[in-house]
């Protein structure tokens, strides 16, 4: 078994006899650090720097103490080691050589951690570089526990000096701007202390109060200057655009308003002062205001003068809400589209409505289009009034779509029924041309109600009446052959030139074409038998009156000729009925044969034969040839 090995300065063979040398002393700083251990090192000989043990070959440096972290054990991997041929058998004697366990210093969580944010602290500082060799330093294992933590201790220290001294930088900083700034203001206000006292325009001290950063003050001080030149005692301000006062209010606003917040409810110093002497001084003026000519032209300069001024005290929303708005819905009320009103709305309705916002002219328009819609429900050709002015005023109101629309909802089916159906009839014109009404009245109810018709509506109307024309003279032709020319061709022209001047696009075109069939007329009609004005319009083919036998237009009437030969035949006591097996070859222009039924009419005299085609009776003679007769012949032929 080998020895332990004893301390040196001991001698186990002689253990009672006295020192022969003088003890080592120990330094002072080793004494200071390691206290009584190292006056018991010093007393057994050893001499500080050298090793331990008797051949002095042993550690020359104490073995560091390391803090074991809390809840870890003595066992902890990297506390001790043990060698790795330990044997726990109780038959061998131990050997204290292999078996003696030996604690190593090991590194604490919590230091690590602390290493690392101290390295990222001094990085976070700018001092990389210094984080960089720290960081090797702390690194290195032949570096004692204790110099460690001293330069880690050093390290927080520096870390916090230097963050206290960023701070005061920043803080010294933003001192000297605060010293600057009140260097400048200190400036402006001495110099607006001097402008207070000294004379100067009013408009160079409202500038200079401006520059200030300070609102409170520089409200303050504008509010002082504007009190103390403003003249109070004066009258009303004057109307005349170039008079010096308003052009120095205009001034003054257009300086002040765009660092003032004018949507605040609570008036500003400067408001309040422009407010007293701007408003309270019109006051009457609002007050006094009716829908006159005179009051109306008054009210209005003025708001156009002072807009500017009223919309910087909040003034302008009240003065339209509490003063005109009641009178301009007034005046709608009492208004009539197309009445006798001695100052119409179209006089001044868009004057108002520039300065209103959009609810109010949503409002007013809404007024008015009621007033347009009660117009034409209750009206009547012969009654209602059409005024070209007020109907254009209303189409600028409602605008163009909205007002075609309710035209063509309202007024197109009333003015249909009650004008085109019982007023335009080209056969009364023809059997009739002195008759006081007709064509004539119509076509003057037409003129007169221009302003509700569009241009397509005026065109389709134009292609209804020339339908109804070309019809009367196709039959005209088919009937009577002879002088049909001469005799359709001056009907024509004379009907033309009563009822149609200021011809439009579409008139002519229709012209042209009839002149055209006049100049070589044909069995091929230029007229279409279905043709229906409503339809071509776009209305409901059932009108929304109710119709009797005594109103009811013959227009509306649709019928077949055979229909019309049998009731003519009824009433006169003749017999109609078609022959079976029986037909005729009608030659039908020039070389067009076509084959129809015939038809036996008798009476108690006499018979005959017809063929009906296109509205046309066609009588067989002797020869067995058709000729055309008009319906009302039949009762001759058969007497």
């Amino acid at each position: 078994m080998q020895s332990i090995p004893q301390p040196a300065g001991s001698d186990t063979s002689d253990n009672d006899a006295p020192a022969s040398k003088e003890m080592p002393t120990p330094s002072k700083p080793l004494i200071k650090k390691y206290g009584i251990g190292a006056k018991l090192l010093a007393q057994m000989g050893y001499v500080e720097g050298e090793g331990l043990g008797l051949n002095k070959s042993g550690i020359t440096v104490p073995i560091e103490a390391s803090k074991r972290p809390q809840s870890l054990g003595l066992g902890t991997p990297g506390m001790m080691t043990t060698r790795d041929d330990y044997s726990s058998s109780d038959e061998d004697e131990p050997d204290l050589s292999s078996t003696a366990v030996r604690f190593e210093v090991g590194k604490d969580v919590t230091d690590i951690k602390t290493e690392e944010e101290t390295l990222q602290a001094l990085k976070d500082l700018g001092l990389n570089a210094l984080a960089a060799k720290v960081g090797d330093s702390l690194t290195r294992e032949n570096i004692p526990h204790f110099q460690k933590q001293e330069s880690k201790t050093l390290i927080g220290d520096l870390i916090d000096v230097t963050k206290q001294l960023q701070e005061s930088s920043a803080t010294l900083a933003s001192l000297k701007n605060r010293i600057e700034d009140c260097v400048a203001e200190e400036v402006q206000v001495s110099r607006i202390k001097y402008l207070v006292n000294e004379p100067a325009p009013l408009i160079e001290k409202i500038t200079l109060a401006m520059a200030l950063e300070d609102l409170e003050l520089r409200d303050k001080l504008i509010a002082h200057f504007l009190s103390t030149e403003l003249d109070f005692s004066n009258g009303p301000p004057s109307l005349d655009p170039e008079s010096e006062v308003l052009k120095l209010l205009n001034t003054i606003v257009d300086l002040v308003s765009y660092e003032t917040d004018s949507s605040n409810s609570r008036l500003s110093r400067t408001q309040t002062i422009i407010y007293r002497y701007v408003f309270s001084r019109l006051r009457s003026i609002w007050e006094e205001f009716e829908m006159s000519q005179d009051k109306v032209d008054l009210f209005l300069t003025f708001l156009l003068y002072y807009e500017p001024i009223l919309e910087f005290i909040n003034c302008s929303a009240f003065i339209l809400k509490t003063y005109v708005l009641p009178k301009l819905h007034k005046a709608i009320k009492k208004w009539s589209v197309c009445g006798e009103y001695s100052n119409s709305p179209r006089e001044w309705y868009f004057n108002f409505t520039a300065f209103l916002d959009r609810g109010a002219c949503d409002a007013l328009d809404g007024e008015i289009e009621g007033k347009f819609v009660r117009y034409l429900e209750s009206w009547y050709h012969r009654e209602t009034p059409t005024t070209e002015a007020d109907l254009f005023f209303v189409k600028q109101v409602l605008g163009r779509a909205k007002f075609e629309l309710i035209c063509h909802d309202i007024f197109l089916p009333r003015f249909l029924d009650q004008v085109w159906e019982r007023y335009f009839d080209p056969f009364v014109e023809l059997e009739d041309s002195c008759s006081g009404e007709g064509i004539g009245y119509y076509k003057e109810v037409l003129r007169r109600c221009r302003p509700l018709l569009t241009e397509e509506v005026r065109a389709t109307i134009t292609e209804a009446e020339f339908q109804d024309i070309n019809q009367i003279l196709y039959q005209w032709f088919c009937f009577s052959r002879k002088n049909f020319i001469p005799e359709a061709t001056f009907w024509f022209n004379s009907l033309i030139n009563r009822f149609y001047v200021d011809l439009s696009n579409s008139e002519i075109a229709n012209i042209k074409r009839t002149l055209s069939f006049l100049g070589h007329p044909s069995l091929d009609p230029i007229h279409d038998e279905c043709f229906s004005l409503k339809d071509a319009l776009g209305l409901d083919s059932k009108s929304a009156n109710e119709f009797t036998f005594k109103s009811i237009p013959m227009r509306k009437v649709t019928v077949s000729f055979k229909e019309v030969v049998q009731d003519y035949c009824d009433s006169h006591g003749l017999l109609f009925r078609k022959t079976n097996g029986e037909f005729a070859r009608l030659r039908i222009g020039l070389g067009d044969d076509i084959v129809v039924p015939v038809f036996s009419i008798q009476s108690e005299a006499s018979s005959c034969h017809v063929a009906i085609y296109n509205d046309v009776i066609w009588l067989k003679d002797s020869n067995s040839n058709y000729t055309p007769i008009f319906i009302w012949q039949l009762e001759g032929l058969l007497a």
